[in-house]
């Protein structure tokens, strides 16, 4: 893994689901950004090759505007893990791993 996938998979800021509506079944791509602004956009298909990136999420977007794609109504982001302790069991649990943002 190249050091520019493994950096925007470690340090991800949203990922969305875009959708080719007119394919059956519909082709998915996922489109992830790093906390520096930078676009990756993943096809599933082809065992999660990087098919475009960019800087910028408007010149993302276009391209798969271009190609009729559409994205799936909201974005995952990650969340800072809240732990707290079960006085029971002593034992630490995450309250929460990703969030989901309706945008």
């Amino acid at each position: 893994m190249s050091f520019f996938t493994q950096n925007i998979a470690d340090n991800w800021e949203f990922t969305e689901l875009w959708v080719d509506p007119t394919a059956s079944p519909p082709y998915v791509l996922i489109l992830l950004s790093n906390t520096d602004g930078r676009i990756c956009i993943y096809d599933p298909t082809q065992n999660y090759q990087i098919v475009f990136s960019s800087g910028d999420y408007e010149q993302a977007k276009l391209w798969l505007l271009e190609d009729e794609y559409e994205r799936v109504e909201g974005r995952l982001t990650p969340t800072v893990f809240a732990c707290k302790s079960d006085p029971t069991t002593h034992n630490r649990y995450p309250e929460k791993v990703l969030g989901i943002f309706d945008t």
